[in-house]
């Protein structure tokens, strides 16, 4: 008996549509921004069992971080080749080499490129991990998003920005060279903000203890913002700009610089140092 021509075609449909659904994962081809396949991406899921240390690292490109799952860190990474023209940037895919690693309490995510890395290439991490769990994560071009991590959040860059919000009692300790730096949470332990070439900022409320909290600026103004009720100890210095403050401290104090006492009892001490640009320290 012959099987129908049409039944032949449409069976045939079908069993490719299957097979194309199924490249969703490690090295799946994306569409570029110029119409060419120059991106890929490469996705992995890690188990873990109490907290772990998380550490991202790429040559270039943008790091997301968010609090998810307790039990799953989740990472996408997205290769984009660089180059001027569309055959160089699909060449430059071959050269990003990705590592996606997991040992005894540790997940270590690294992007790297292999020679001359040409404008435009890139491996930018999405990562979801637990919110108890330590994070590490370094990139040359790009700018970091943090987001709901309360364990210790160690960000380093060296062009772009770095935000870090609803942090925690684990601290945070985040630097870059040109960029701004835009950090808040609640009852954080430790605090340190660091850029050559940007704003640098803090929102939120700190822990009592005797760590260095420190905001650190070149080029740019750097502002503190913590709870009206809040009792501590400031060191504030500008060389070339003016500090303004919400509070009135017990001191030294001048146009561009404070140096002194808040409430009967305080419980942490924050130094500011800025060479060029401004302060101000505001109630929340």
């Amino acid at each position: 008996m012959k099987v129908p021509i049409w039944r032949v075609v449409v069976s045939g449909l079908i069993g490719l549509a299957l097979v194309l659904s199924g490249c969703s994962g490690s090295g799946t081809p994306v569409s570029g921004s110029t119409g060419g396949l120059n991106e890929a991406k490469d996705s992995q899921s890690f188990s873990v069992t109490g907290d772990v240390t998380v550490t991202i690292s790429s040559y270039s490109g943008d790091i997301q971080v968010k609090a998810g799952s307790s039990d799953k860190v989740q990472v996408d990474v997205v290769r984009h080749g660089g180059g001027t023209t569309d055959a160089e940037a699909k060449a430059d895919l071959g050269n990003i080499q990705t590592s996606l690693n997991q040992t005894v309490g540790n997940v270590k995510l690294m992007a790297t490129h292999k020679g001359a890395v040409p404008t435009g290439s890139t491996a930018s991490f999405v990562v979801t991990m637990p919110s108890g769990s330590i994070l590490v994560a370094l990139v040359d071009n790009g700018s970091m998003t943090i987001d709901g991590i309360t364990a210790s959040v160690t960000a380093t860059g060296s062009n772009g920005n770095v935000t870090v919000t609803n942090a925690g009692k684990g601290g945070i300790n985040a630097k870059t060279v040109n960029g701004n730096v835009t950090l808040s949470g609640s009852n954080v332990s430790v605090l340190k903000a660091s850029t050559q070439n940007g704003d640098a900022s803090f929102s939120g409320s700190l822990t009592q203890s005797n760590n260095a909290n420190r905001l650190d600026v070149g080029n740019g103004d750097a502002r503190l913002t913590v709870p009206g009720d809040a009792q501590f100890g400031l060191d504030a210095l500008t060389a070339n700009g003016t500090l303004t403050s919400d509070f009135t401290f017990q001191g030294d104090t001048s146009p561009a610089a404070i140096k002194g006492t808040l409430g009967a009892s305080p419980t942490f001490n924050v130094t500011v140092r800025v060479k060029n640009g401004s302060i101000a320290v505001k109630k929340s």
